[in-house]
């Protein structure tokens, strides 16, 4: 089995293979906007915590407080079986992506990059989304009590970690992909200029 998914590694999907990835990359993120979030905000007036793009003590407080009188534990957790699958399959995704790209058109960057572990930053974004689910959890635990000051500032740090590291794997992702685009173009122009 091990040699199996080496020799997938080594080679990467298909052209075919990859679109069918990023298919299943923009249905999980169809998915996680267009179903679980919308069912969340519906619900509670409120796009899910860990989907806002800013984030603040203050903000969480008043939406918390503003969700009183709701099952916002019930609410969440649904998001949460729907979204914990979601991270998973776009830290996959990306990653395959980044190899699928880099065996198109490899390049030293890349190479120094993916040994220098940069391979592992989307797997670190879904591990912080696991972190803020977990954190957002125990906030929701601690209302009312003496640690909820605490839980707060551990949510909206966990989330500003999170959000830096998913911008950094998003403009990583462009910028791989408009290199892959420039060195496959050049390597095409090259043999189709006649040999002086």
């Amino acid at each position: 089995m091990m040699a199996r998914i080496n020799a997938w590694w080594a080679h990467g999907p298909s052209q075919r293979g990859m679109a069918i990835l990023l298919a299943a990359a923009a249905a999980a993120l169809l998915m996680r906007w267009q179903v679980a979030a919308r069912v969340f905000s519906y619900e509670l007036g409120f796009i899910p915590f860990d989907l806002q793009d800013r984030l603040n003590q203050g903000m969480l407080v008043i939406q918390v407080g503003a969700a009183r009188g709701h099952p916002l534990g019930r609410l969440y957790g649904a998001f949460v079986m729907a979204d914990i699958p979601v991270s998973l399959v776009m830290a996959f995704v990306t990653v395959v992506f980044w190899r699928w790209l880099h065996l198109r058109a490899p390049n030293a960057v890349y190479g120094f990059l993916s040994a220098g572990g940069i391979m592992l930053l989307p797997v670190a974004v879904a591990g912080f989304e696991m972190a803020e689910h977990r954190a957002v959890f125990g906030l929701l635990q601690e209302r009312g009590r003496e640690g909820y000051a605490d839980a707060v500032a551990t949510v909206v740090a966990v989330h500003n970690v999170k959000m830096a590291l998913a911008y950094l794997r998003d403009a990583l992702t462009l910028i791989f992909a408009a290199a892959t685009a420039v060195l496959a173009l050049r390597r095409r122009s090259t043999r189709a200029s006649p040999d002086q």
